[in-house]
């Protein structure tokens, strides 16, 4: 017990500050739903974001699922003005799904259900969406952070903790699925450094997940160099978001892709595999598709996932992400900027 409490406990024995007591105690509970509910700043059900030459919107998943939590919307005001990176509505770096290896309810859609509270931060510059374990049918509580720091970039922070590791069943794995839905681009693969075979030489490989696989539904996943076959059941409800490609692999944990106004989308992340987890990269619905009234055009899913591999109850998970969004100026120029935010981030 705090000094605090252990002066109003001592007042409520004397008979005396009954009422500040009653006053104090009230305030003291409201710190602990605070702090356990890791409320950062002021909630909202949407923020605007302006720094640099990006606006973003954030939304919280109120409206979900006809409007997505994430970033529903982001612009360019130097490079491509009234052009959103986002088809309509469905957003950006939106956390759509949380698997396990087994036939779950919950391995559908699980973070677009139930709340999800975005909150303003006093730096002006963030804003944070966070899960408690007792809204999401996982147990799982999370946390995403989006900062606008540099003049065309977004940092995301995202951390999680489960709070019933039975959930994940004797398989172990939580894998952690990320959507970007993409407004129109030139071209529905994704670029990335990596290789194209045992033995072969690290180069640029453009993907569109167009190889056939027998769980493989509208698009694929790509693994890092370590990365392995994940075990899940035959009548898993979801099997196209957990197979993966054994060749071609990344080497490095980044991907480009092309997009209308010759912008570019890049995406990179703080780690690529260890013992513990690793991020994986996805192109899906890699056609011409209509997306809610939007023209028929090329809107792929340029998608990633964290997975953990043996989860621990109680215990704190996640990873750094950065997404760039400007003009394209050449492959060595998107290298450079994952090379450049990875040394930073590897010295702080």
């Amino acid at each position: 017990m705090n000094c605090q409490s252990a002066a109003v406990a001592q007042r409520t024995r004397t008979g005396r500050g009954l009422g500040f007591a009653l006053v104090a105690g009230l305030l003291e509970l409201a710190s602990w739903v605070q702090a356990a509910e890791q409320v950062p700043g002021t909630e909202t059900h949407a923020t605007t974001l302006r720094h640099g030459d990006l606006v973003v919107l954030l939304r919280d998943n109120s409206r979900s699922p006809r409007v997505l939590s994430g970033i529903g919307g982001l612009w360019n005001i130097r490079d491509a003005k009234g052009f959103n990176a986002f088809a309509s509505l469905e957003g950006g770096v939106n956390f759509e799904h949380i698997h396990s290896g087994y036939q779950d309810m919950a391995n559908r859609s699980a973070p677009r259900r139930g709340p999800y509270r975005l909150y303003s931060l006093p730096d002006g510059r963030s804003a944070s969406l966070v899960r408690r374990h007792e809204d999401d049918p996982w147990a799982m509580a999370s946390t995403l952070t989006y900062s606008l720091r540099d003049a065309h970039a977004i940092d995301i922070d995202f951390s999680a903790v489960a709070h019933d590791r039975e959930r994940f069943g004797k398989r172990g794995w939580a894998m952690f699925f990320f959507a970007n839905y993409m407004n129109r681009v030139t071209a529905p693969g994704i670029n990335f450094r990596g290789v194209r075979g045992p033995g072969a030489e690290e180069s640029w490989i453009y993907a569109e997940a167009s190889e056939a696989h027998a769980d493989r539904g509208d698009g694929g996943t790509y693994r890092s160099m370590s990365g392995t076959d994940l075990t899940y059941e035959a009548d898993h409800e979801i099997k196209d978001n957990l197979w993966s490609y054994a060749w071609p692999r990344f080497t490095r944990p980044f991907f480009y892709g092309r997009a209308h106004h010759n912008m570019v989308l890049i995406m990179m992340f703080d780690r690529a595999w260890s013992a513990e987890d690793e991020i994986r990269m996805s192109v899906f619905r890699a056609h011409r598709r209509r997306i809610r009234g939007l023209e028929d055009q090329l809107h792929p899913a340029w998608d990633f996932a964290y997975l953990i591999k043996n989860i621990a109850e109680g215990r704190s998970y996640g990873f750094k992400a950065r997404l760039v969004w400007k003009k394209f100026v050449s492959p060595e120029d998107c290298l450079k900027e994952y090379e450049s935010w990875a040394s930073r981030a590897a010295a702080r």
